[in-house]
């Protein structure tokens, strides 16, 4: 009876960890970008009035640490950069 309990776990386990390797992201991540030697990356925009109605701060500092609507000011222009290798 536990033997075949290992099987069932072993079996199940094998078929999880195909199925995970299977739809892992393969070929070109650039998506047809040209990959540049760096890359620059700036955080948050100065908010100057509140970033929605509440639970979001209506009360400066708007965006600040315990704004929970402060995610709204991060923006990543790309959102996606392939480095050079030795870049």
């Amino acid at each position: 009876m536990q033997i075949t309990r290992v099987r069932v776990l072993v079996v199940s386990t094998i078929m999880v960890i195909t199925s995970v390797v299977g739809w892992a992201q393969q070929g070109d991540l650039t998506h047809g970008q040209p990959a540049t030697p760096d890359a620059t990356v700036g955080f948050g925009v100065l908010a100057t009035a509140p970033l929605g109605p509440a639970p979001c701060s209506q009360a400066p500092p708007f965006g600040g640490p315990a704004d929970p609507c402060a995610f709204k000011i991060h923006h990543l222009t790309p959102e996606e950069v392939t480095i050079l290798k030795d870049g």
